[in-house]
């Protein structure tokens, strides 16, 4: 990585040089994916970590809110950027599309402390460029006049609220407690207490949201740890035995659809806390990943397809 400071703007074209003087304080760092694949990925989320002086040469000084960060692609056009958390006395983290995503791509992180520049893409075109329908970073809470909710950083807009806080399950965001490992997003996702029939606690995202979206085949991923023993409600949807759903627990994981589940057992040896990153493929066979180890559930399922007449629950029923 190499960053530089631009007090002026250096263009290269064929044998001509071109100099720019610019006022900005701007700098810059390009990025590289050595360990991505040679085929080139499409319009790739990437998360970016950033720490004082991490990469070298990047200083919370210079950038000291995350509006004063922006992304370019190898020609030098804006590209997407989510900032999940921005931290100015530990990590940031910064989800990025990269239009082409292979071993020989490159793109470059700038910033300034006088702030970014207009006009760049809006932050929910990193996860729509890549077909995501619903994203939650599980890290901040919001109040409007429904309640109290967690954002969706996709584009739908499918806000998540807290799910009967009133029969004394309160549901919090927070790191605390979750000490073993840190997990990758920086942020415990959901806390759903001594409830076996996961009714209660969690976040639910209305159907008033959904307005029935059908969506199929799919992918549900995201990132867990359970701080006890037995099995948390993730993500749920649909009524009675779940059109599509996921339960984690600390040594298995069951993928469910119509008719039946799936279990992963984990070989990993990760124990209580530890956080591992699990996807779940609800497509013509059940099938998943855990910390990107592949499975076939062989779990036939025929034009899977599900119709979000309930919402979405995340750690509870819906």
């Amino acid at each position: 990585m190499k960053v530089s400071k631009l007090l002026s703007v250096v263009v290269a074209a064929a044998s001509t040089l071109f100099v720019a003087l610019s006022a900005r304080a701007e700098f810059t760092c390009e990025l590289s994916f050595l360990q991505a694949p040679s085929t080139a990925l499409a319009n790739f989320p990437v998360l970016v970590r950033l720490a004082e002086n991490a990469p070298t040469g990047f200083h919370y000084a210079d950038c000291p809110t995350a509006s004063c960060i922006w992304f370019t692609d190898e020609n030098d056009d804006a590209i997407p950027c989510d900032v999940d958390t921005w931290d100015t006395t530990g990590e940031s983290l910064v989800w990025v599309s990269v239009p082409s995503l292979s071993d020989a791509a490159t793109i470059k992180m700038h910033w300034d402390a006088a702030g970014a520049p207009s006009g760049l893409p809006a932050s929910s075109n990193v996860w729509s460029s890549a077909g995501y329908v619903g994203v939650w970073h599980m890290n901040e809470l919001l109040v409007d006049g429904t309640g109290t909710y967690t954002p969706d950083a996709s584009a739908s807009g499918w806000n998540a609220y807290k799910a009967n806080e009133a029969d004394g399950y309160p549901v919090t965001i927070s790191d605390a407690g979750i000490a073993a490992s840190a997990p990758p997003t920086g942020h415990a996702m959901v806390n759903q207490l001594n409830d076996n029939n996961r009714t209660t606690g969690g976040f639910i995202v209305p159907s008033t949201l959904t307005s029935g979206t059908t969506i199929g085949p799919f992918t549900i991923s995201f990132f867990e740890a359970s701080a006890a023993n037995g099995n948390d409600r993730v993500v749920g949807f649909g009524t009675s035995y779940p059109q599509g759903c996921i339960t984690a627990g600390t040594g298995n994981t069951y993928v469910m659809a119509p008719g039946g589940f799936e279990t992963f057992n984990y070989s990993d040896g990760l124990a209580n806390n530890a956080w591992r990153h699990i996807a779940g493929i609800f497509d013509a066979n059940l099938a998943g990943y855990i910390g990107g180890a592949y499975r076939n559930l062989n779990k036939p399922v025929s034009n899977y397809s599900v119709t979000l007449s309930n919402g979405i629950g995340l750690g509870t029923f819906t």
